[in-house]
Parts: structure tokens; sequence; C-alpha cells
């Protein structure tokens, strides 16, 4: 095999590796991107109005733990008295006296009204590390 032939078979060698591997970068960030964006959309809090309060729902079992509620866009937020514990995908329910009930606050940290009802209100919760059970010996 002369050194021509040789070297036309190694460039077209490291040009189907370069292209493999660059097909797998492609496919796994993919796939990453993908997988991140479901997950995160599928497994997070939702709230909803209703006509008596707010439900408070998620696709997937907790754990979840919601400490405050805020007016769409950080117009308003609200801590809540004791934090809300989810536990399971049955979610919760606060009802609108008690929404009216907390205290309000603006981002200059000033107290302002509650947001109207039907207004989009987001919740800041996060999601615990849940121990294992213990063996019973």
């Amino acid at each position: 095999m002369d050194r021509e032939t040789q070297i036309r078979r190694l460039v077209w060698w490291n040009q189907l590796w370069i292209g493999l591997l660059t097909l797998v970068a492609i496919l796994g960030g993919g796939y990453y991107y993908l997988a991140r964006s479901t997950y995160s959309a599928m497994y997070e809090l939702k709230s909803e109005w209703s006509s008596t309060g707010l439900r408070l729902n998620a696709s997937s079992d907790g754990p979840f733990v919601v400490t405050h509620l805020v007016h769409k866009g950080f117009v308003s937020w609200a801590a809540l008295p004791k934090p809300i514990a989810i536990i399971d995908s049955s979610g919760a329910y606060i009802p609108i006296k008690d929404i009216q009930k907390l205290d309000w606050r603006d981002n200059a940290n000033e107290s302002c009204e509650p947001p109207e009802q039907f207004t989009e209100v987001e919740v800041l919760y996060y999601r615990p590390l849940a121990t294992k059970r213990r063996k019973e010996h």
C-alpha cells in the first residue's frame, strides 16, 4: 500500500470518528435538554384558582414544602404562617379568606393589598430529601 492511500484511509477514519462523536454529542445534548425540561414541567407544583380558593397540585407525589405565595411577576408576596407540606399528588388547598389574611408585601417590603382572585399566583416551595426507613430488627 503506498503512502498516499494510507493517508486517505487515515483521513477517512478520522472524519468518521469525528462525525460519530459529533452526532453522539448532539443527540446526548438534545436528550438531556428534553429530559430536563420535561422533568421540571412534569414534577413542578402548580397553583390554580377555584371559586373558593387556591388549589396547589402536582402531577407527581411530593414531598413539597410551600413557604410563600407570590403574585405574578413578584409584584407582591406573602409568607405563610406555617409551611404547607404536600406529600402526595392530591395537593393542598388554601381558602380565599386565609389568602386575604396574609401579610402581603410589595417589592419595597411595604404592606399592600392581596392579589385579586383569579390573578396569577405562584408558590415558592422546595423539595426536601426524604430519609430511608430504618429496617426493624
